[in-house]
């Protein structure tokens, strides 16, 4: 097994932004400060899972009242450590400090050769197209994820989520003093008494919010998503904020979809996302545009019936799947 090195330097900055967000009023800034320290570098990601782990043990070390920690440093860059029974009260003291996570600044800053983990941090939810499933988070908020999808959530933070690709419905009781955190990429969304949808694809990034409104951060920049507003950034990284019906928003919920001059390809997109069909255009269609309201209906064969009529194409069933012609 490769063991993946991991600099003194990045698991000091790992555990103080864990004690930061430990605090019980840990500021909606502090979990962005996180947020963008995470989003640096895929290391500050692992060194603050080991950080986040080497804590959720604590209570556990601390009952071994005979057990304290000795460092037997090899070099400036990396030590070992191991543990011996000793009833010296001032040995054991200078371990156990900062209500306990003393303990876990020393074990942290002592091992640098990653383990490989018993118990995850992260808990990932991955959908199938056409697959859908509700993620209960407690406190009266869940999350409803697309097929397709992919989205990670904290063990022992109920209000925080990353959607790594593909769709999801966040319905989010707020909490003023905690807000529900949504990082997607590098952009980071904080809730503000909301029901709001989020789609990430290779193709474009768009929140839109149904009920309350949304905080959108990107690189410094602030902007608020009301009710009815939906915020569409396209691989240029252009981005247009447009008023929408709150009913379209997250409407694939409800078997629909609806859309304004949409691109045809994002409209197919969808379909095999929602589906879990494969359907492909011709590439002589792919600049057209699409505006109207499709129902998902469960049978195939109506489906693309549907799509002939609205989109005024064939529909030929290939072996590889449902392709669009003029």
């Amino acid at each position: 097994m490769n063991n993946k090195v991991i600099p003194n330097t990045i698991l000091s900055e790992a555990l103080q932004w864990h004690l930061r967000v430990s605090e019980p009023d840990a500021s909606a800034e502090i979990w962005t400060g996180l947020a963008d320290w995470l989003a640096q570098d895929k290391l500050h990601n692992d060194a603050y899972d080991y950080v986040s782990h080497a804590d959720a043990d604590l209570n556990e070390w601390a009952e071994l009242q005979t057990a304290d920690v000795e460092l037997v440093p090899a070099n400036v860059d990396d030590a070992v450590f191991s543990t011996h029974n000793d009833n010296d009260d001032q040995t054991r003291q200078r371990w156990y400090t900062y209500g306990g996570l003393g303990l876990a600044a020393s074990i942290i800053l002592s091992i640098i050769l990653w383990p490989q983990l018993s118990a995850p941090r992260y808990e990932t939810i991955i959908t199938k197209p056409g697959q859908t499933q509700i993620v209960q988070m407690g406190e009266g908020s869940r999350i409803h994820v697309n097929g397709d999808s992919e989205v990670t959530i904290t063990k022992g933070n109920n209000r925080f989520a990353k959607l790594e690709r593909g769709e999801a419905k966040f319905y989010v009781k707020h909490d003023a003093r905690n807000p529900f955190t949504v990082l997607s990429g590098k952009f980071e969304l904080v809730d503000q008494g909301t029901i709001f949808n989020v789609k990430r694809t290779p193709r474009e990034f768009s929140v839109g919010v149904s009920e309350g409104a949304v905080t959108f951060r990107s690189d410094q920049k602030l902007v608020e998503i009301s009710r009815g507003k939906m915020l569409s950034i396209g691989r240029t990284g252009g981005a247009v904020l447009k008023p929408i019906d709150p009913s379209y928003i997250g409407e694939w919920t409800r078997k629909q979809l609806t859309y304004d001059i949409a691109p045809i390809a994002t409209v197919i997109a969808d379909i095999n996302r929602n589906t879990g069909l494969v359907v492909a255009i011709d590439p002589s269609i792919t600049g057209r545009t699409f505006s109207g309201t499709i129902q998902l209906n469960d049978d195939p064969e109506k489906l693309m019936t549907q799509l002939e009529q609205l989109l005024d194409l064939d529909a030929q069933d290939t072996k590889q799947g449902w392709l669009l012609t003029q």
